[in-house]
């Protein structure tokens, strides 16, 4: 284990371990540039959920978020509306929600870029809650972006119905023109090189090809996020994508996911993870599990791992077979931080 990633294992006062890692810095650009860059350097991408930010009005920063090691590679500070309406002052009508004003977010963004000027801080808009994206202003996101001074977006789109269907070889969703509509408005209002990055739901990238009939199937997201992914002229609009590759039950394969999306996508793609438990499926990743799949990915064309989240509440009674954020986090720094050969991950 080198230094810098033995840095990022210590404890820290606000949890047990860190909880994002990147064994160095990390730059977005161009496709070939991306992949030349990351194939190196295994990137941990992770959400901060902001109803678990806590409130000090001692201090006029967010300790947490401020105080992230520096071996931080993305956050993404979740989540905030598609038809957000920012006054500037409060954060209330952004859908973020620090329980603070906008300027202690201000100044915790600007103390954690001091302490670390590697890191790409970004906002995610949309997420399980924040659904209204034919109302999305992208005019005012891009302000918010400004505002704080963060370096892009990422697009968490989970619509309540998106009916995607067959329609012979391909998958139709209703909400396929919405979602080539957010991707086209918002890469216009915040052109390169701000990040937009793309995290696609466990089963978004199924339903044709070799992956026609990947498990499990039925659901109506079943191949949600193709329009984006099959067309050239949007995929090119995305810089990075992480997959959300859990509550999806024991026969899913993350392995497959990334292979599917690989198939349309050259950028890098990273393996999403979070501790147990799952919201659907009754799938939990244990220790070994995450160290398997997150192995298998990184020598099989994925640029490392995206976490969701931040403080999420440990299982009862954590184990190796159940673990809780720490176990789980410390099993992800282990293995992007383990010396490569040839590219690939090798065992300490």
């Amino acid at each position: 284990m080198n230094a810098i990633c033995d840095v990022g294992r210590r404890s820290l006062l606000w949890i047990p371990r860190v909880l994002f890692l990147a064994c160095v810095g990390i730059a977005i650009g161009g496709a070939a540039e991306r992949n030349e860059r990351w194939g190196a350097a295994p990137i941990f991408f992770s959400y901060y959920a902001s109803w678990n930010a806590r409130a000090d009005t001692s201090s006029a920063s967010d300790e947490v978020l401020s105080g992230l090691p520096p071996e931080i590679g993305i956050v993404a500070l979740a989540f905030a509306r598609p038809d957000m309406t920012f006054l500037g002052e409060s954060l209330s009508g952004s859908g973020l929600e620090m329980p603070y004003k906008t300027t202690v977010l201000i100044t915790s963004v600007q103390e954690l870029r001091r302490r670390n000027p590697h890191v790409k801080i970004l906002v995610s808009i949309g997420g399980e809650s924040y659904t209204a994206w034919q109302r999305l202003d992208a005019k005012a996101i891009a302000g918010f972006v400004k505002t704080l001074g963060l370096d892009g977006i990422d697009i968490d789109f989970e619509p309540l119905s998106p009916n995607c269907h067959a329609v012979g070889a391909r998958i139709a969703c209703d909400t396929d023109p919405l979602l080539t509509r957010v991707v086209a408005s918002l890469r216009a209002a915040l052109p390169r090189p701000l990040v937009l990055s793309l995290s696609v739901v466990n089963v978004g990238a199924y339903g044709e090809k070799a992956w026609r009939n990947s498990k499990p199937v039925g659901s109506d997201s079943y191949g949600l996020d193709l329009a984006v992914l099959r067309d050239p002229s949007f995929a090119a609009q995305i810089d990075l994508i992480s997959i959300m590759a859990y509550d999806a039950g024991p026969s899913y394969r993350p392995d497959e996911a990334l292979a599917a999306i690989r198939s349309y996508f050259e950028g890098p793609i990273l393996v999403g993870f979070t501790p147990p438990p799952e919201a659907w499926g009754g799938h939990r990743y244990s220790t070994r599990e995450v160290d398997t799949v997150l192995r298998n990915a990184l020598n099989h064309g994925g640029a490392g791992a995206m976490l969701f989240s931040i403080g999420k509440p440990a299982p009862q009674n954590p184990s190796l077979e159940s673990p809780d954020a720490a176990r789980l986090l410390d099993t992800i720094s282990s293995v992007i931080c383990t010396p490569r050969s040839n590219g690939a991950p090798t065992q300490k």
